[in-house]
């Protein structure tokens, strides 16, 4: 009976020493794991048929990446990067489709300006919005400069040399000009 106890006290002591050995090296092995977790936590968002996955930064709560998803897309639809908070760069990849940028620019107040590529390694439009975040204009790439578009009679146009020229897209998806009208 005696030699039971002892066998049972050195078994429960081992099983007691290996649980106490395991629970160390587990805390030692997920160090980096916890001093992430500190710095930055994701977050999963469901909208509209869309769900993303983003990257907060802890201490602030500000955002620092997001991935969205369509419905049953494996690609994501589209990959928005932050600083400070506010959105800076987005990707908007499509399966067999060319890749497309939108890069932000913040400037006073809340005022900024959205430069497009669609797809063709050249920034072709930039939007811009007020402090109060109201859409004020558009610009387009042509001729090796920026013109501000001009709506009329629902059309987008440009002026060149006092001339109001339709705007349309070549077989390039690169800006031009339909006729030259006096609109």
């Amino acid at each position: 009976m005696k030699t039971a106890k002892v066998i049972l006290l050195a078994v429960v002591g081992l099983l007691l020493f290996a649980d106490v050995s395991w629970r160390i090296w587990t805390w030692n092995a997920n160090v980096a794991y916890r001093a992430a977790t500190r710095r930055i936590q994701l977050i999963d968002y469901h909208t509209n048929n869309v769900e993303g996955v983003g990257i907060l930064e802890a201490k602030t709560g500000k955002l620092l990446w997001i991935e969205w998803f369509d419905n049953d897309e494996k690609i994501p639809s589209e990959v928005s990067s932050y600083f400070d908070g506010a959105n800076v760069f987005n990707l908007f990849p499509k399966e067999n489709k060319t890749l497309r940028y939108e890069a932000i620019f913040h400037g006073l107040g809340k005022s900024q300006i959205a430069w497009h590529d669609l797809g063709r390694g050249l920034f072709m439009d930039r939007f811009f919005w007020d402090t109060n975040g109201v859409f004020s204009k558009m610009e387009i790439w042509y001729d090796n400069t920026w013109h501000t578009v001009d709506r009329r009679n629902e059309r987008n146009g440009i002026l060149i040399n006092g001339q109001w020229c339709q705007l349309a897209f070549d077989t390039n998806r690169m800006w031009t000009i339909e006729t030259k009208t006096n609109q």
